[in-house]
């Protein structure tokens, strides 16, 4: 766990600069959901899940995204503004649903692109693959902690890298 986040901090700290990628993905999944009967169709974050988006916001720091894209969800908007944090990206919604076109749209940004998804447990890893072409693994509804960074070079060879955020404190709290 420690060389993962050693590597991440790496990574974050030389920033997409020493990397030759005609464009860079940052793909993660919204943090802990708070489900409630009340909000079970659009529920929004829990204490540990605002806790691993701040922290996800801390690792990234360095990143100078040209773009961010979250889904229409509490959930989603949250982690991707508390990622966000004091940047001027604005935040584009897209619709998880049209996953394919999305990734070509993706795959279509200009050089130097540095974009981060804010996605769901059945969109993020699939994402990853659709804009890498390498399979890549999905992920069960309880996983929280991936960060995928799909670089594609200007020749169109990819790299698909996963990293992990741990969580701030026990995600006991829903």
């Amino acid at each position: 766990m420690k060389f993962y986040i050693f590597a991440l901090m790496l990574l974050t700290a030389a920033g997409h600069t020493l990397i030759a990628d005609a464009a860079t993905f940052y793909l993660v999944r919204h943090s802990e959901k708070q489900v409630t009967a009340e909000n079970k169709q659009d529920p929004g974050l829990t204490q540990a899940g605002i806790a691993r988006a701040e922290k996800t916001g801390v690792i990234l720091r360095n990143i100078d995204f040209t773009a961010i894209y979250s889904s229409d969800f509490q959930r989603t908007r949250a982690t991707a503004e508390l990622i966000q944090g004091s940047r001027d990206t604005p935040i584009t919604i897209y619709d998880p649903r049209k996953l394919e076109a999305f990734a070509e749209q993706l795959k279509n940004s200009t050089a130097d692109s540095v974009i981060l998804v804010v996605g769901h447990s059945n969109t993020t890893p699939q994402l990853a693959e659709a804009l890498s072409g390498k399979p890549v693994a999905p992920i069960d509804e309880s996983v929280y902690h991936n960060l995928y960074r799909v670089g594609i070079e200007s020749d169109g060879s990819s790299t698909v890298e996963i990293l992990t955020v741990p969580p701030i404190s026990s995600p006991t709290d829903g």
